[in-house]
């Protein structure tokens, strides 16, 4: 909860509840309230960027969750079936006529489609 936790959006809150104050709407008081926002915007955008982005590897790293083996799978299966259904997609979508303009190879490059290393992968893994 220290990590994670709620700090920017409590000052936030307030901060905006400072903001819309009678006290605050005039004069050199609304620019302290503006102030008062602007800054506790910065600093609850500024805690989501660095607390948000880096929680998932600080709960790797100190080992606070298991990978569950069945969930794996379970994307693997997924992930097999998503680039079926895109190979798929791919060969009704070169015939059809408003398509056709299209570089087929940049869209195959793009879309990972000609990516022998990830289909190979996704074949070797969903043997395990």
């Amino acid at each position: 909860m220290v990590y994670g936790g709620l700090r920017g959006s409590l000052g936030l809150a307030l901060a905006l509840i400072v903001s819309v104050e009678e006290e605050f709407k005039s004069g050199e008081k609304k620019r302290t309230g503006d102030l008062i926002l602007f800054l506790m915007a910065g600093l609850a955008t500024l805690s989501l960027l660095v607390n948000g982005t880096t929680t998932g590897l600080l709960v790797k790293k100190i080992k606070m969750v298991k990978e569950n083996p069945a969930r794996k799978k379970v994307f693997r299966a997924f992930l097999r079936d998503m680039n079926a259904t895109n190979a798929e997609n791919y060969e009704k979508l070169k015939e059809d006529n408003p398509a056709a303009i299209c570089d087929w190879d940049t869209v195959k490059k793009l879309t990972g489609l000609n990516d022998e290393i990830i289909r190979n992968r996704l074949v070797t893994q969903s043997n395990m």
